[in-house]
């Protein structure tokens, strides 16, 4: 299977060597000419947009994620999150079958024992300093930080916004879920600290977990689930589909809203 993964940068060159090392033909595509550095032995690398592939990784910023995700057509593909850097634009196609979206947390194993509820209530933290992570440019911590906000969503369910409030510093979210749950999200951008995890409870039940700073593996069951959904012609639990990634689009700016108004 060829996978062109699009956009050659930190996070662009770590799927390649996940799609090589799963035995995969790679084809790295950007606009400026390529060094081979970091690349697995195996991968080319192209100025070219690469019409052949049967699979697309989008590893660029995510303003450019719809134009690429334009030129990939119907095929199959595997878009980095946020899904986009504002809301959708008015030509997205929608009902794409095969777009996975880049929360790979949900293929954590202590994540993935969480996820069998029902549960009532739930809090998720994210406290982490990003100028430790490998790349050269993020957007703000709402749309890094993310994952927490799929992760409530896939947990307990769709929600809506509440309250959210911003202080420079750390944004905090409250969701009420439509299954009745209610969940908190905490999420920082503060140097030399790594403070990431969850906890869920209902009943008598409670479980919680901690994420590390180094999550390699997740991001090769991510790749692997991306092959076994093409293969099977749809996205495969417990990837992010699209339908997801624009429930967490919406959650974000939903969030934004309520604290400017609450700025206001």
């Amino acid at each position: 299977m060829k996978i062109a993964i699009i956009g050659a940068g930190s996070i662009g060159r770590r799927h390649a060597r996940n799609a090589v090392a799963l035995g995969c033909d790679v084809v790295a595509y950007d606009t400026q000419p390529l060094p081979l550095f970091g690349m697995p032995a195996g991968a080319t690398a192209t100025v070219t947009w690469p019409d052949d592939a049967d699979a697309y990784v989008i590893a660029t910023p995510a303003s450019d994620h719809a134009a690429s995700l334009a030129r990939v057509g119907t095929r199959p593909a595997l878009v980095e999150k946020p899904l986009f850097g504002a809301s959708p634009p008015a030509c997205f196609v929608f009902d794409h079958p095969l777009v996975m979206v880049g929360y790979n947390l949900r293929f954590h194993p202590h994540v993935g024992r969480a996820a069998v509820g029902p549960y009532a209530t739930a809090q998720f933290w994210c406290h982490v300093d990003v100028s430790t992570w490998p790349g050269s440019s993020y957007g703000d911590t709402l749309s890094e930080c993310s994952h927490e906000i799929d992760l409530a969503l896939w947990m307990l369910g769709p929600g809506q916004v509440t309250d959210a409030t911003y202080d420079g510093a750390t944004w905090e979210i409250r969701l009420r879920h439509d299954s009745g749950s209610t969940s908190s999200i905490s999420l920082g951008n503060h140097p030399q600290t790594h403070h990431r995890g969850g906890c869920l409870t209902g009943g008598a039940h409670r479980h919680w977990w901690t994420i590390p700073p180094t999550v390699d593996q997740t991001y090769v069951e991510e790749m692997a689930c991306l092959l076994r959904s093409i293969r099977s012609g749809r996205i495969l639990a417990p990837a992010c589909t699209l339908a997801d990634g624009l429930r967490v689009l919406a959650v974000i700016a939903e969030a934004r809203r309520s604290a400017q108004q609450d700025h206001g």
